[in-house]
Formats: C-alpha cells, structure tokens, sequence
C-alpha cells in the first residue's frame, strides 16, 4: 500500500488500521530504552532484552486507551509479529524465526522493511521466494515492493490461500481493540459540543411538536441552554449559588414558608421578630422580583407561545399544558431558571400556609399572583399590560405554581430521545474500519504517486555513507535494489560499477594510476 503523495489529504478510513499499527511500532521505536549490552566478549550497542521489551511493552499497551486489557502473552505475540516484519531483529545478526522473551538481545532495525514504517517491503519468507523466482529466470509484472499487489492481481507468490492477509489485519486477532480508541476514529475524535447541542435543540422541539402538533411558529431554541439545565439537574438539582439567589432571598423564603412554625434561628437566621415582620419580609421578596430583577424569568420570546398554545390547554384543564411547560422551562437560562423554580415553590408553600396573613383583604394566594405574575412573565415593550392579558400571566402563574413539581422534573422521554441519538453519532463516529486488500490497478496508481525524489535521496544517501564499511554499504544497496529496482537501476544502469565497494576500488585504482 503506497503511501499517500499529499500530506493535507485525511486518512480514509479502510487505513484505520494502518494508522493504529503504525502508531504502535512508533511509540515502541521512541520509548523503549535501548542502551549498551555485554555479552560474552561482544559489547552490544543500543539493544535491548527479550524481557525488557516486554516488560515495557506490555506496561505502554495496559497504559493506552487504544486496547481493553492486554496480558504479557499478547505483548510477546504482538513482539513476535515485530521480528517477522523487521521492526526488530536479533542484535548479534543471527536469523531468528521465534522471539525469545528472555536475555535474547534485539535492536531496532535501521533498513526498510515491510510495515516498520521506514518503507514498504516484502517479508523476509516472501522476498526469500521472489530472489529464488528471480534466479530461476522468472518474471513478474508485479513490483517486488508489494507481494500482496500479487495476490491481488492473481498471481501465486507462495503459500496457500488466506497467506496473505497482512500482519496489520491480524493486530485485532492479537490484542482486544478498544473500538472508542482515538486513532480508530475517523472525523472528530468524540461528539463535538455543537453536535450535542444541536441534538437536545431538535429533540425538544420534536417533543414539543408531539405536544403541541397545531403549533404555528416554532420558538428560538438554544441546545446549550437546554443541555446545562438538564446538566445542572442531573448532578444537584435546584442547589444554587449566591451568584444564583441571595442567601437572605432563600431564608426569607423560608421564613414565610414555614411561618410561624419552628426555633427562630431556624426560621429567621435569629432576626428579631415583631408585629408586622412578616409583612416586612414579604415586601423585601416582592421588591427584589420585582423592582431589582430587571428582566422577567420567563424570556420575552416565549410570551407568544405560552399565552397563545400554553394557555388554552390551562383553561381547558387539559393536563398537556404540563408537559409542555416541561420542555419550555428548560429554554430559560438556568440562573433565571433556578430562581422561576424557588419563587413558584414559595408561592406553592406560603399560598397553602394557613397561619400565614399576609393581607387582611385578599388571600396569600390571590396575593402572591398579583404580586409576581408579571415579575414571571410579561411582554417586551409595554409598560402596562392590558387587563385580559394581565389576566391570563395570572392563570398561567398559579397553574406552574401548582404543578411546579413537575414542570422542573427532568423529562423522561426527552432524556431517552436524546440519549438515543448520541449513541448512534457516538456509533457512526468510532465505528472502526480495517485495510481492504486493494486491487492491481489500485496499487499500481499508488505506487506511481509515490514521491520517488525521496527514495532518490535514500538512494544517495546510501551509497555515499562514509559512516560505515564498504561490506555493510554494499548489503544496504542491495537491499535497495532488491525493493525499488526501477529507481535503483534508473541511477545506476546495469553493467555499471556502482556499489560501494566498486567506487572505493575505482578510487583506489586512480590514485595508483596518477601516482605511477
């Protein structure tokens, strides 16, 4: 599989799987401590242990997020299909078919090999069948950088059938894929906030079409809002914050709630009691809401909804209107939210006190309506209401006092829609998708893209290094042309000296000459 020849173009998602094995040989490249070993009489540069690689190997898979659970065996399997496709090899040179997990030492392998990520290349089985092929006078239109482009186009490389699944399809055989693994994911890594919000705005508007199915114009929804309350619901209910209500707000809803039952410290906060305090305290709650709160709780843009759809059903008695008071007060910003919810329950509580007096003249229920219905809910832009509407903010106020249990209830079946719909997102996002074996056409248009000014400058880089000897320089340029031979031969035409070796001697050659 040929790499891609753009690097701005996305990973698609048949390569998934690519992206995780190749994250894994990288992190274990980077992480795994490679230092001087002796053994015997021999010293043995950057290696490592057959212990000590899975020792840290199996503590980096425990680690990561990618798998589940992962045991020392799989980490010594996952180890043995490094051996086989050259991510490590035997320090001491040796060909070794099993990884031994003991004081065997190993090295991390420097040349191309076949999925170690420094170039594509046959394993060592498959390349050992292709060199007998070559010295047997066969040929093969299939470039010997890909033995599974030959399957894929038909042709026997060796083996029987099902041989050639490569070593990055069988990782999920090795180790239990995490599917909610980043790198398995194609797109955005989780839900985006966006995206939740765009769900609870469609749910609730869906439910609230159920409910309301002869609803005209549908009402300015924010998803974020409606979100943060069911949040702030789910992890603590109507618990608030000074920022949310004063603390002497909430006490002198107390106070009149449970008026005059109860220690006066309990009650009052210790505050002194005379003829007339409750008065006094309900004037204070009256002001606040009121004269000092400088919008109403419920959002102006609602005004139309409730008193044109809400209302009816309330004068009908129709229990609907409940449910979808439920779905609208979870379209209110939750500090405005939090304190609808306290004003209805102290309405609810001192309306039903019967030691409480607050009016010679009118009952406490009677009074808090005409008090607070307008601090509730009123339209944008008058300052005075007219009488009908006036009276109607004071039917709809009493009815959510009434059924202010409910109405501040999280919903149920909005809680399922919406947990149904992010599950299936959450679905679609990490579903996994593994390599498809591509056709021949498909790997040949993929090895053509291939930028072949970098292995060029491999190629160079190879046959110019003065950092090691003429014996592993030669090894080197014929490993090179052994996976790339069209670049190989397109710098070095055949017949021509052209290895390491040759040039140092034709070096060594033209110094003689000159010097006789």
């Amino acid at each position: 599989m040929a790499a891609n020849s753009s690097e701005e173009e996305p990973i698609t998602p048949q390569y998934k799987a690519t992206e995780l094995w190749q994250k894994i040989v990288e992190d274990f490249r980077a992480g795994m401590p490679a230092k001087r070993h002796r053994q015997r009489m021999k010293v043995l540069e950057n290696s490592f242990t057959g212990t000590e690689a899975v020792e840290w190997l199996t503590k980096y898979l425990q680690n990561s997020q990618m798998f589940q659970s992962v045991s020392k065996e799989q980490a010594t399997t996952l180890l043995q299909k490094f051996l086989e496709c050259e991510v490590i090899e035997d320090a001491k040179g040796k060909e070794r078919d099993k990884f031994n997990d003991g004081s065997s030492l190993y090295h991390f392998v420097t040349r191309p090999g076949p999925l170690n990520f420094l170039g594509f290349t046959p394993t060592k089985r498959k390349r050992q069948e292709i060199e007998e092929e070559q010295k047997e006078g066969s040929s093969s239109s299939v470039c010997l950088a890909n033995p599974y482009a030959a399957a894929a186009a038909g042709e026997d490389i060796g083996g029987e059938e099902g041989e050639v699944e490569t070593e990055i399809e069988s990782i999920s055989s090795i180790l239990s894929v995490n599917s909610t693994s980043p790198v398995l994911k194609s797109g955005p890594l989780t839900v985006t906030e966006d995206e939740k919000h765009k769900i609870w705005q469609d749910m609730t508007l869906t439910r609230l079409l159920t409910i309301l199915p002869s609803l005209g114009t549908l009402p300015v929804v924010d998803g974020g809002i409606i979100a943060s309350n069911c949040d702030k619901e789910k992890r603590g209910g109507e618990r608030s914050t000074i920022e949310d209500i004063p603390a002497w707000i909430i006490m002198a809803f107390k106070c009149l709630s449970k008026w005059p039952t109860g220690s006066a410290e309990d009650v009052t906060g210790g505050l002194p009691i005379y003829h007339g305090f409750e008065q006094d305290v309900f004037q204070a709650i009256s002001n606040y809401f009121t004269q000092q709160l400088q919008q109403p709780l419920i959002p102006q843009a609602l005004y139309e909804l409730i008193l044109t759809s809400i209302h009816p059903l309330i004068a009908r008695k129709d229990s609907t209107a409940t449910d979808a008071l439920q779905l609208i007060s979870l379209m209110i910003e939750p500090s405005l939210r939090l304190k609808l919810h306290r004003l209805l329950r102290f309405i609810s509580k001192a309306s039903n006190n019967e030691q409480l007096k607050l009016s010679l003249r009118i009952s406490n229920r009677e009074l808090m309506l005409e008090r607070f219905s307008l601090a509730i809910l009123r339209p944008s832009g008058r300052s005075v209401v007219p009488v009908d509407q006036r009276q109607k903010i004071k039917q709809i106020t009493g009815h959510m006092a009434d059924h202010y249990h409910t109405i501040f209830r999280l919903p149920s079946e909005l809680l399922r829609d919406v947990q149904r719909e992010l599950e299936e997102l959450h679905a679609r996002k990490i579903s996994p998708q593994y390599c498809q074996r591509v056709s021949f056409d498909e790997y040949e248009r993929q090895k053509n893209s291939t930028p072949v000014d970098h292995l060029q400058e491999l190629l160079d880089s190879i046959a110019h290094d003065e950092n090691v000897s003429a014996k592993i320089r030669k090894q080197r340029l014929k490993q090179f042309k052994l996976n790339y031979p069209d670049i190989y031969f397109r710098k070095f035409p055949p017949h021509s000296s052209h290895e390491g070796g040759g040039r140092e001697r034709e070096r060594r050659l033209h110094r003689i000459s000159n010097y006789i």
